[in-house]
């Protein structure tokens, strides 16, 4: 399970070329998105197609993480 509000981050592959090496702390998580506070700006960015490297160096693939947090949270279990 992989829990990234909070966490801070650095986009180590994306389509955007211009968003790889981008760091942040992840503030919203959304279905298919990750916005991540960057110096004085908000940047979203989609979990498709993108990686993100975790401070200890672990490199986490966006797509892994499509859909709602809640549900990995809960192991795809359904309430």
């Amino acid at each position: 399970m992989i829990f990234l509000l909070g966490e801070y981050v650095r986009v180590a592959a994306a389509k955007d070329s211009l968003m790889i090496g981008l760091r942040g702390k992840v503030v919203i998580e959304t279905m298919h998105t990750i916005t991540v506070a960057v110096d004085q700006r908000k940047v979203t960015l989609p979990k498709l197609g993108t990686a993100f490297e975790l401070a200890g160096g672990k490199v986490v693939l966006g797509d892994d993480l499509e859909g709602r947090v809640e549900d990995r949270l809960l192991g795809g279990r359904k309430r």
